[in-house]
C-alpha cells in the first residue's frame, strides 16, 4: 500500500472515531491555494481543523511532533480561507 492509501486510510479511521463520539464531519481533504485540511468538523458550537498523521504501530515517531510550525501556519491560512 503506498503513502497516499494509507494517509487515506488513517483519515477514514480518524473519521470513523469522531463520528462514534457525536462529532460531525463536514468535509474531509479541504484544499486551498497555499495549504490541506485533513478534516474539517463541527463538535457542537466548535468548528474543528484536524490534521491526521497515520502512525501504524508507533513507526515514524509521534504524529504530534510531524505537524511543524510551518504546517501550522498553512494549515491556519487554510482554515481562514474555508471560513
Amino acid at each position: 500500500m503506498n503513502s497516499d492509501s494509507l494517509g487515506r486510510q488513517g483519515e477514514e479511521q480518524a473519521c470513523d472515531y469522531l463520528r462514534s463520539r457525536g462529532v460531525q464531519v463536514l468535509q474531509t481533504r479541504y484544499r486551498a491555494a497555499d495549504g490541506e485540511i485533513d478534516i474539517i468538523a463541527r463538535d457542537g458550537a466548535v468548528l474543528c481543523f484536524i490534521e491526521v498523521k497515520y502512525r501504524p504501530q508507533g513507526r515514524l515517531g509521534d504524529g504530534v511532533q510531524s505537524v511543524t510550525p510551518q504546517k501550522r501556519q498553512r494549515m491556519q491560512r487554510a482554515a481562514l480561507e474555508y471560513l
